[in-house]
């Protein structure tokens, strides 16, 4: 028995091919749309908008804050130094930065000693003390520093009587960072001495045993020197 034409079939191929129809005429009204030079426009606006929010707080508002004299000034560099830099409490009272000191003054002598304990060390900053007006007037500060508690370095400023600042490293930064912190296997700075000139390292001597310093007289020579005088310790 003959079957009917299958008219169903027909209408859905006819329905699928109109979909496709549509949908590529859709396409092509998109692409014509993209193309126009109205939408470019608005592409690029909303691009230009995009940038200007993302750079609104690190570009736009400070330079905008320059302009209105409100915009604080930039921070300078912690330190010009090519040595290690501190700032350590100060047995006289308040801090002392390495840098600044270096900024005020020709030459900074940073003299490592290892606490109140130590009797030969008071001996040597009493030296020191002696010869104190000697090194101002070379243009030069004297930082005596050490791994003391600042109530040890109080201590230690009243019984020498010092002028020049005694610093407290408790945590030992500084020793640390000049590599003086036991260096002799006993937990505290090792003796020594630094000469920092322009920012520079001019001299340094560090003691292997105890009892090993640089005397006055030998720091007074190293700053004539980079005075351009002559040393007067005999040979």
């Amino acid at each position: 028995m003959q079957q009917p034409p299958d008219h169903d079939d027909d209408l859905y191929d006819e329905r699928e091919l109109a979909e496709i129809d549509e949908l590529n005429s859709m396409t092509g009204e998109s692409r014509s749309m993209l193309d126009s030079p109205w939408w470019k426009r608005i592409a690029i606006a909303f691009a230009a908008v995009l940038l200007l929010a993302l750079l609104l707080p690190t570009v736009v508002l400070p330079a905008l804050d320059g302009l209105r004299g409100g915009g604080a000034a930039p921070e300078p560099p912690v330190s010009t130094l090519a040595v290690p830099d501190f700032e350590l409490q100060n047995a006289h009272g308040g801090t002392v930065r390495l840098s600044a000191a270096a900024a005020d003054n020709e030459a900074v002598v940073l003299v490592f000693y290892r606490g109140y304990f130590c009797g030969i060390c008071r001996s040597q900053l009493v030296e020191l003390e002696q010869n104190y007006d000697a090194i101002r007037a070379l243009d030069a500060e004297l930082l005596a520093i050490s791994t003391d508690t600042l109530a040890n370095a109080q201590q230690m400023r009243d019984l020498i009587g010092a002028r020049y600042p005694v610093l407290a490293d408790p945590a030992h930064e500084a020793a640390s960072a000049y590599g003086v912190f036991n260096l002799l296997d006993d937990g505290v700075a090792a003796p020594a001495t630094f000469v920092i000139a322009g920012g520079l390292l001019a001299a340094s001597h560090v003691g292997q045993e105890i009892g090993e310093r640089v005397p006055a007289p030998a720091i007074l020579d190293v700053l004539r020197q980079l005075q351009g005088i002559a040393p007067t310790t005999a040979s």
